[in-house]
């Protein structure tokens, strides 16, 4: 019987439970999830992330969300079919008023909500924030590193800081 080498008994179970202990840990996550009030489609698979307003917060069918993305959901978050959200992302749909101070008010005293939109089969670099009341469009990518102040459409490449346009996808 080959216990080690190619085509041997270790490297058969170390093969199969490999491929098992993923699938169990994106199950565990995906209930854990769904138990704080996340809203998640099937397929879905999120990594180590931390979300916060939970009920705000939905995941279609088929999306990834690496690890070290923060959500905050106070506003509404919501995340397309296919989306690809790698790793070390922010996504806000929460921030403060920055007239607080000239109102007479301490920035902590205000809370200002505006909805995330991420759309189909869209990808977003790692380190990428996005702010609130904005949306990445369809088939879109945002470059690494980009902060996301306004909308972004269909079928584009947006990069930068604040992200600005820099190319269509369109055939």
């Amino acid at each position: 019987m080959n216990l080690r080498g190619e085509g041997g008994v270790i490297q058969f179970i170390q093969r199969r439970f490999g491929s098992l202990r993923y699938r169990l840990l994106f199950l565990a996550s995906s209930v854990f999830w769904t138990l704080m009030g996340v809203r998640i489609g099937r397929n879905a698979r999120i990594y180590s992330v931390t979300m916060h307003d939970c009920h705000n917060i939905q995941i279609m069918d088929g999306v990834h969300v690496n690890e070290g993305t923060v959500i905050f959901g106070g506003g509404g978050v919501v995340i397309e079919s296919n989306a690809m959200i790698s790793s070390n992302c922010n996504i806000y749909s929460v921030t403060h008023d920055v007239d607080a101070a000239r109102k007479g008010l301490l920035y902590r005293e205000t809370v200002e909500f505006g909805v995330v939109t991420i759309g189909k089969n869209s990808w977003v670099g790692a380190g990428v924030s996005i702010m609130p009341g904005t949306s990445i469009g369809e088939n879109s990518i945002v470059g690494a590193g980009s902060v996301v102040v306004a909308s972004v459409p269909p079928n584009c490449v947006y990069a930068g800081v604040p992200a600005k346009f820099l190319r269509n996808l369109d055939g």
